[in-house]
């Protein structure tokens, strides 16, 4: 599929900590030889999507470590598919070098991983704006990340602005 490069600019990998016993994404990627087989585990943020191919779930997770290369990794799961946004926690199988047909190949894959969401997308959202509201009472000034929050609220018909 194509490079989630583009989709990922708005999604904030910022305070992502590494699981307890795992791996980051650039850590997986540096010892990939050696984990070849092995199971691994990668907390990280869903950057792409793509439900039900071949059979599988597809996804792109990203933990803020690597370079261009070696910060996004492909998963693929069998179970529900979470969101783009939402910050997982990965258990699978690490793939060396597989090639499914048709460009679809990839030097480093986690296979058949089990995918727990810890925090949806809309959560983290929901906790935004609720910062902000927060700001606002106390009369503090909007941060740049808050200001889109506050306008969006402002667009809604009916929707109180404090």
């Amino acid at each position: 599929h194509p490079d989630p490069s583009e989709a990922t600019a708005s999604i904030d990998l910022s305070g992502l900590e590494k699981a307890e016993g795992g791996q980051t994404v650039a850590e997986v990627f540096a010892a990939k030889e050696q984990l070849e087989g092995q199971t691994v585990l990668i907390r990280g943020k869903v950057v792409k999507v793509n439900a039900n191919i071949m059979g599988k779930n597809w996804l792109h997770v990203r933990d803020g470590s690597g370079e261009e290369g070696t910060n996004d990794l492909t998963i693929t799961s069998a179970g529900a598919v979470p969101a783009v946004g939402d910050t997982v926690l990965v258990t699978g199988t690490l793939g060396l070098n597989r090639d499914f047909g048709m460009g679809y190949q990839y030097p480093v894959i986690v296979e058949d991983a089990e995918v727990t969401v810890e925090m949806a997308a809309e959560e983290t959202f929901s906790a935004r704006v609720q910062i902000a509201c927060r700001r606002l009472k106390d009369g503090r000034r909007r941060s740049a990340r808050e200001r889109p929050v506050v306008a969006a609220r402002r667009s809604r018909p009916g929707a109180p602005v404090d």
